[in-house]
């Protein structure tokens, strides 16, 4: 008889833990962290995230409820900012990266904060899509980026972004091989 109770107080105890355990995992997707993300790879919906070494790059991120999304290429995940509210939604959206076959893979990368641009002939700058041909090394278009003064703000492909937002210009140069000769000197 006291085996069959110890038996039943252990199967007891197990019962517990899983049931406070289980409670926790639900109290915890509860909570304010709590993000639902939609997924697209080159306009098609998706549930797997993209590997880092895939090609791939961010063309955008838009969250709802105030929230702002940003990528972080260094350990390839999403970073939310300014969750106030639960079940935060955010849809990312992935895009083959625009490359250059005269750049022999040395094509341009950018670093959280760097908004990839394209600079009219006029100075106007609009904020490039990494799918799109941004550059050209070939016909000595550069690749720009810009840091905005205020990064939470959000621009879309193509908008123009005023000079008055922008902290920094950057280029992107890549490595060329060159070759040194004698001019008879």
């Amino acid at each position: 008889m006291l085996k069959k109770m110890f038996f039943i107080g252990w199967i007891f105890i197990v019962i517990f833990i899983f049931s406070f355990s289980f409670f926790e995992v639900e109290k915890m997707s509860a909570s304010k962290e709590e993000s639902l993300i939609g997924l697209t790879i080159n306009g098609s919906n998706t549930i797997h995230f993209p590997s880092k070494d895939s090609g791939y790059a961010i063309e955008s991120i838009l969250c709802d409820k105030g929230s702002n999304g940003v990528w972080d290429y260094e350990n390839w995940g999403l970073k939310i900012r300014n969750i106030t509210q639960s079940r935060t939604k955010c849809q990312i959206n992935f895009v083959s990266k625009y490359s250059e076959g005269i750049l022999n893979g040395t094509d341009p990368v950018l670093k959280e904060g760097l908004i990839p641009v394209m600079i009219d002939d006029n100075g106007i700058v609009h904020k490039a899509s990494l799918g799109w041909e941004w550059y050209k090394y070939e016909d000595k278009k550069w690749a720009n980026a810009v840091i905005l003064n205020n990064e939470s703000e959000v621009y879309y492909d193509g908008d123009e972004i005023p000079e008055e937002k922008i902290e920094s210009y950057f280029v992107w140069i890549p490595r060329y091989k060159y070759k040194i000769f004698d001019m008879g000197n």
